[in-house]
Order: C-alpha cells, then structure tokens, then sequence
C-alpha cells in the first residue's frame, strides 16, 4: 500500500530502490519498494538493481511511522535503522503519514 501513497509527481526521476527488513515479522519479511519515473512497485523478491537505502525496523515501529503516529526521528529512536544518503533519507522522511487513516487517532480501551 506504501507504493501507491506515494504521488507520481512526488516521484525521483531516478530509480530508487529501497529494501525494508522487518526481523520480526513472518515471511516475506524482506521487502523492495521500486519508485522512479512514474514506476511505483513493491517486490517480494529482489528486484535487480541493486539498493540505494536500507530500512532495518521492527514491525511496531515501521507500522507507526507509516500511519504517522511517529515521525522518521521518533522511528529511528524506536529502534528503525537506516542506511542511505542525506538525499534518500529525507525522501523516506517526506514518506511518513501516508497512510489514509494517519489523521484519525487510535482507539482508547
């Protein structure tokens, strides 16, 4: 669902490739999001070009980040990891709270 959040008009000219390991999750839990030039696809198998970024995140902290309940910093302290440039990580960054449910609170028990 990441991939189709993401604006075609927000997209890098460049293919970029950024691999998401989620350690605690069940299979597949290696993920590839391919974005680039109008090109917005998530793999479950290697794609081939190789990875410009590197997303290490438990899959509480992942979650949270993408519906905007933590933004990349608070991720990061939470315990996500990220391999990439300064260019790449602010992309990641601009991605947060692009879930269609980011704006409406968690219920209370």
């Amino acid at each position: 669902m990441l991939s189709r959040m993401i604006p075609l008009d927000g997209l890098p000219r460049r293919r970029v490739v950024v691999r998401f390991d989620v350690p605690d999750a069940r299979p597949p839990n290696r993920l590839w999001l391919v974005l680039g030039d109008g090109e917005r696809e998530v793999c479950v198998t290697e794609p081939g070009y190789g990875d410009d970024a590197v997303v290490t995140s438990p899959i509480a902290t992942l979650v949270a980040w993408h519906c905007g309940r933590l933004s990349l910093g608070q991720a990061q302290r939470a315990g996500m990891h990220i391999a990439a440039t300064p260019a790449d990580e602010r992309m990641l960054d601009a991605w947060g709270r692009l879930s269609p449910f980011a704006e409406i609170s968690p219920a209370v028990p």
